[in-house]
């Protein structure tokens, strides 16, 4: 039997919720969740912690594989702020037999079965990935542009750049020609020019080495972003409605689940697995304050007028509408002219 397996990282106990909820979604949408085996790499987070996120998977433990930075990387593990470098040493503390990986952060939801990219033809791609939706609005390129040369891993405007919280990795590949060691001995400790820790490095050393998936499998909403896709970056993956209800969705940036401008969809849905694994006896949203829950609510309107009505990107958005908006008569009143002003709060 093929195992499908997963990894995740952590290092501190604030990710935890997060990765409960990760996991979870991963073993429930997977088709054949016999062949799933999880990798966990940690780092300090106390034992009873531990304990309680492993009781949330007592039906899969058998699939479940914990891995101590302090015993895997004893040189590295407690320097500061290592823990978002940890995924570069997959291939090192995985065993040989695991020779296709899926990376995936903590803060991301598993929506649909991910065992179809073990299908894919990596040849000699070193990682399936999907492009990042901000790069050109952002500018996330530039620092790549600047500093690449001197690395000895030049990159140019064109040259595409990928968000690293989901990557399907041909491990056999990474470990053969030492990736891992590679971004290390180049970039740790002279990355002051990077916005993303180990991010753009990866998008040096593994330029030209990708094989581009549709934003299905990484999908990254925030709110100035409804506004501001760039439909032309996934011109090649499908029509928007079916890439905008994801295999993969990630909470990347300022709007996780249980933060202010997240949307009340995604609370729903966050809060739901933390339940289902026992992490909580009842969701935050039954007692938070009124005005959260408004406000996440709105953040969802905005989201279904501008990306459903206004750009036609969504499948069936009046349904939706009527949904949230029939049980809560006093969303009613915003719809005319609130979106601008909302987008522009969030920035704020």
């Amino acid at each position: 039997m093929e195992y499908l397996d997963v990894a995740f990282t952590l290092c501190g106990e604030k990710g935890l919720p997060l990765l409960a909820a990760a996991v979870r979604s991963t073993w429930e949408s997977c088709a054949q969740p016999e062949r799933l085996r999880i990798h966990l790499l940690w780092w300090d987070i106390g034992e009873d912690s531990l304990t309680r996120l492993v009781s949330g998977w007592e039906d899969y433990l058998s699939h479940f594989h914990l891995y101590s930075a302090g015993s895997h990387l004893p040189e590295l593990a407690s320097q500061s702020r290592y823990g978002f470098w940890y995924r570069i040493w997959l291939g090192r503390v995985l065993g040989p037999e695991v020779e296709r990986l899926l990376y995936l952060d903590c803060d991301v939801l598993v929506r649909g079965d991910i065992s179809e990219l073990w299908a894919l033809d990596m040849r000699d791609a070193l990682a399936a990935v999907v492009w990042d939706p901000a790069q050109r609005v952002e500018g996330f390129r530039q620092p790549l542009v600047e500093n690449g040369h001197r690395f000895g891993f030049p990159f140019r405007w064109e040259d595409p750049y990928f968000n690293s919280g989901v990557l399907f990795l041909n491990l056999k590949k990474w470990r053969e020609e030492r990736i891992g060691d590679t971004i290390h001995r180049v970039f740790f400790g002279k990355t002051e020019w990077s916005r993303f820790n180990d991010q753009d490095p990866l998008n040096l050393v593994l330029n030209g080495r990708t094989k581009p998936l549709s934003p299905s499998w990484n999908l990254i909403e925030t709110v100035p972003y409804y506004r501001k896709w760039d439909y032309q970056l996934y011109r090649d993956f499908g029509p928007p409605d079916e890439y905008f209800e994801p295999k993969i969705r990630h909470f990347a940036g300022s709007q996780k689940p249980e933060t202010l401008w997240a949307r009340w969809s995604h609370k729903v849905e966050f809060y739901g697995y933390l339940q289902r694994c026992g992490w909580l006896d009842e969701t935050p949203l039954e007692r938070s304050p009124w005005w959260r829950r408004l406000l996440s609510q709105l953040v969802e309107l905005h989201y279904l007028v501008c990306r459903g009505l206004l750009q036609r990107a969504l499948n069936k958005p009046l349904p939706r509408l009527c949904r949230l908006l029939l049980p809560r008569p006093h969303l009613f009143w915003p719809i005319f002219g609130f979106e601008e002003s909302l987008s522009s709060l969030s920035r704020s």
